[in-house]
């Protein structure tokens, strides 16, 4: 058995480093969590000190990345329905590969369609 495809494992790497870095500015962010806890700082102050360490650290580059790789993903995904549907499409009467395109496009359905696609095996 093969390993995972290159789109499957380049979102694997990024989703990791997401959360690799969330924790470090969680961690960073604790002061702050407590300062406005304790009320000696705004909520609008904690935001945007937390929306700088996100930048300072980051997060929001990696975040970037993930969402990319997520696009890829969902690409790679809905190309490997597109090479099985005229063989194994018949499985699924009343749908149509227009059906499933339409939910691939969907913002909304396509992050409940990635741990789906990432147990997919690449037919090519």
């Amino acid at each position: 058995m093969r390993g995972p495809h290159p789109a499957q494992q380049a979102y694997l790497d990024a989703q990791e480093e997401v959360e690799r870095l969330g924790r470090v500015v969680d961690e960073a962010a604790r002061p702050l969590n407590a300062q406005v806890e304790a009320g000696e700082i705004s909520e609008d102050t904690w935001a945007q000190a937390r929306d700088d360490l996100d930048e300072q650290l980051g997060l929001l580059a990696v975040t970037r990345k993930r969402d990319d790789a997520r696009r890829a993903l969902i690409d790679w995904g809905l190309a490997q329905v597109r090479d099985l549907w005229p063989t194994y499409g018949r499985l699924f009467p009343g749908h149509s590969l227009t059906e499933l395109e339409r939910l691939f496009a969907r913002p909304e359905a396509q992050r409940r369609l990635v741990p789906i696609i990432l147990k997919l095996q690449d037919w090519a």
